[in-house]
């Protein structure tokens, strides 16, 4: 486990978009179709925020974890969930990600050393992204977007970040 602090806010969602490509993040087609989703809300305003990062077994889950028992448990230990917006400043402030051991990007299961930002399910719809998560695969920072349904199971060390 290990924390990030970082600011978020004050910045539009262009201004957002235009650092993410100065910086090199690579995104997937979900990242991209959650950046258009009238859900994710930007904040005008700037504010301090720390994030939890830590694996699916430290929130003592006891039967298969799948995101409604990670992201209910997180809150029953007093974890908050994070805005869609965190993970992009996530992204553009955490520079020093551990490299991927594997660079496979699409294979039915949480990548090797992903981070996925804990935030509330926008859509239940099962073909549609319900969250990002950061990967660094060759060196390469990338903020991607994740499909699952409420049925996909969760490795116990998958590793999720909650807003402390």
């Amino acid at each position: 486990m290990f924390s990030l602090s970082f600011n978020i806010g004050g910045l539009s969602l262009p201004q957002l978009k235009s650092k993410l490509k100065q910086n090199d993040i690579g995104l997937n087609p979900s990242a991209e179709k959650l950046l258009t989703d009238p859900r994710l809300i930007i904040s005008s305003k700037s504010q301090l925020i720390t994030l939890q990062v830590m694996p699916v077994a430290a929130l003592h889950l006891t039967k298969p974890a799948t995101l409604p028992n990670i992201l209910g448990a997180a809150q029953e230990q007093g974890f908050k969930l994070c805005s869609l917006e965190m993970a992009l400043y996530c992204r553009l402030f955490w520079k020093d990600q551990p490299v991927s051991n594997d660079n496979v990007m699409h294979r039915h299961k949480a990548p090797d050393s992903s981070v996925t930002i804990a935030s509330p399910v926008i859509t239940s719809a099962v073909d549609q992204p319900k969250g990002f998560y950061l990967r660094n695969v060759n060196r390469k920072l990338w903020l991607r977007g994740y499909i699952c349904d409420d049925d996909f199971i969760w490795n116990p060390n998958d590793l999720f970040a909650f807003q402390k």
